[in-house]
C-alpha cells in the first residue's frame, strides 16, 4: 500500500483493537491500581495470600497438569498458608510449559484473537491464550506505569518496537507508520541503517512526541547517530524502555541525546511478574500483579545483592495460569526496604538479564555488565557479543567511518581483561546486527548452557 493508505489502515485497526484493550474492565483495574499504590506491606501481603489461595484452587479444578502435580506433592489448595503450599510445587520451565500446554490451558481460552506469543529463538516461542479480563488488566498496569511521567491516553507517543510496520525490503522512506486513532507514530527497527537514520530523525522531530516508548537498542541507535552527527532530537517529557536490558552506556547516550529521563518497565506475555520504575527511579516489584520469588542457585530465597533467578506465579490470566514459572530472567534485590514514593513492596536493584546475557568462562565464571568493552572506542554503531562455546567469543561490530585495526584490537583487549586470555576473541565486521523474530536485540548472547558448568573439571 502507499504510505498514506497504510496510515489509514493502521488507524482503523487501532480503533478496533482499542475496544479489546480499553473496555469497562480497564477502568475497573485503573481504580484498583490507584487504591493499591497506597497499601501497607501487610495489606499487600494479605491481598497476595487471597489471590494465591484462589489460584491454587482454580488450577487444581481446571488444569490436569496442576491437579496431578498437587496430588503428587501433597499440596492443599485451601490451606491457611498458601505461600507454603505454593512452595511445594516444582519450578516449571518454558520447555515444560510447552510440553504440558493442553493440560495447563483452561476452558476460558476461547478467543484466538486474545492470544499473544513470546519472543525467543526459533521454535522456543510460547503462545499464551488470555481472557478479556487479562487484557484489560494488562493495559491498566501499563498506563499506570506511563502515569509516572504524567502520560495519559491520547498523548503523542513515538514507538520503537519490533512491529513490522513497513516491508523489510523497503529501501526508501518513510520507515514509520502513523496511527491517528491513538495519536502514535511507530518506527521500524529493521531499517535503521546509516543512510536511513536522517529520515528517522526528521520524521521524529516533525511528529514531536510527548513520550517515547520502545526497545533500548533501537532508541540508542537513533540517539548515538544524532550525537555523532550533531543532529538535534525533539525532547519528550519522558522515555519508557522495555523488553530488553538497558545498559548504562545506552542510558547515558539516550538521556543526553533526547534530554529526557528514562523509566524502565519489565513485563511478560506470560503475565506472571511486573516491575515498574517510579518517579524516584527505584524499580518496584508490582506485588499486586503476581507473586515473584527471587531464588539463589540452591533454590532458597536470595539475599540482596545476589544475582537471583526470577520465578513467578501470575493470578491474572485464568485462561493459562502459570505457577512457579521460571522466567529465565536474573534480578538483583536491593537492600532498600522502602521508597519515598510511598509504594509498598520490594525494590529491585537491577534486572541482570537472562542466562544468555552472561558469558561463561572455561573456569565456570559468569561474566556480565560488558558494556565497558566499547567505552574506549567511538567508531561503533552497533555491536553484539556472541559466545559460541566455552572457548570462543565473536564480537559482531557494525562500524562507523574511521573504524580501524587499532579499534578492533582495543575491543578484544578490553573483553579479555574481564574474561581472561584463555578465551579466543575475534571481531567480525557486519553491516548490521541481526534481530530476533520480534525485533528484540541481545547485546550479549551466549550459546553455552549453564548446565555445562557442572560438567567442568574442578
Amino acid at each position: 500500500m502507499p504510505p498514506s493508505v497504510q496510515n489509514v489502515a493502521a488507524s482503523i485497526y487501532a480503533a478496533w483493537s482499542s475496544r479489546i484493550k480499553y473496555g469497562a474492565g480497564f477502568q475497573k483495574w485503573q481504580r484498583f491500581l490507584d487504591e493499591s499504590k497506597g497499601w501497607t506491606q501487610q495489606q499487600m501481603r494479605d491481598y497476595q495470600a487471597g489471590q494465591l489461595r484462589e489460584l491454587l484452587q482454580f488450577s487444581f479444578e481446571h488444569c490436569p497438569y496442576y491437579r496431578r502435580t498437587m496430588q503428587q506433592r501433597g499440596v492443599q489448595p485451601n490451606n491457611a498458608d498458601p505461600f507454603a503450599e505454593l512452595a511445594k510445587l516444582p519450578v516449571i520451565s518454558r520447555k515444560e510449559v510447552k510440553e504440558h500446554f493442553n493440560e495447563i490451558k483452561t476452558s476460558l481460552a476461547q478467543d484466538r484473537k486474545l492470544t499473544l506469543s513470546t519472543s525467543g529463538t526459533s521454535g522456543a516461542s510460547l503462545h499464551v491464550p488470555m481472557t478479556q479480563e487479562t487484557f484489560w488488566r494488562e493495559y491498566a498496569f501499563r498506563w499506570h506505569f506511563y502515569s509516572v511521567a504524567g502520560a495519559k491516553r491520547g498523548d503523542r507517543f513515538a514507538f520503537f518496537q519490533g512491529h513490522m510496520v513497513v516491508p523489510v525490503d523497503r529501501r526508501t522512506p518513510p520507515f514509520h507508520i502513523r496511527n491517528y486513532a491513538e495519536n502514535t507514530m511507530m518506527f521500524s527497527l529493521y531499517h535503521m541503517s546509516e543512510p536511513a537514520l536522517p529520515d528517522y530523525i526528521h520524521a521524529y522531530n516533525d511528529f514531536a512526541p510527548e513520550f517515547v516508548y520502545g526497545y533500548p537498542s533501537g532508541i540508542f541507535v537513533l540517539a548515538a547517530f544524532a550525537l555523532k552527527h550533531q543532529m538535534k532530537l525533539h525532547s519528550p517529557k519522558a522515555i519508557f524502555c522495555a523488553s530488553e536490558m538497558l545498559h548504562p552506556f545506552q542510558k547515558e547516550t539516550i538521556e543526553r541525546a533526547f534530554g529526557a529521563e528514562i523509566f524502565q518497565w519489565y513485563g511478560q506475555v506470560e503475565t506472571t511478574a511486573n516491575l515498574q520504575e517510579c518517579a524516584r527511579h527505584r524499580i518496584h516489584v508490582m506485588e499486586e500483579y503476581g507473586f515473584l520469588e527471587l531464588l539463589d542457585e540452591s533454590g532458597a530465597a536470595a539475599q540482596h545483592g545476589e544475582i537471583a533467578t526470577a520465578v513467578a506465579t501470575g493470578w491474572g490470566n485464568r485462561a493459562f495460569p502459570l505457577l512457579r514459572y521460571d522466567t529465565g530472567d536474573r534480578m538483583v534485590l536491593s537492600e532498600e526496604k522502602s521508597c519515598t514514593c510511598g509504594r509498598a513492596g520490594r525494590i529491585i536493584e537491577r534486572v541482570a538479564g537472562r542466562d544468555d546475557d552472561f558469558l561463561i568462562t572455561p573456569d565456570g565464571r559468569y561474566v556480565g555488565r560488558l558494556d565497558f568493552v566499547f567505552k574506549a572506542v567511538d567508531t561503533v554503531r552497533e555491536s553484539q557479543i556472541v559466545q559460541e562455546d566455552l572457548q570462543n567469543v565473536i564480537i559482531r561490530v557494525a562500524p562507523l567511518p574511521g573504524f580501524s585495526d587499532a579499534d578492533r584490537q582495543t575491543i578484544i583487549d578490553k573483553l579479555q581483561e574481564r574474561v581472561g586470555c584463555g578465551m579466543n576473541v575475534r571481531v567480525e565486521i557486519v553491516d548490521k546486527i541481526p534481530r530476533g523474530p520480534s525485533g528484540k536485540f541481545r547485546y550479549v548472547h551466549s550459546k553455552v548452557r549453564p548446565e555445562l558448568i557442572s560438567q567442568l573439571p574442578s
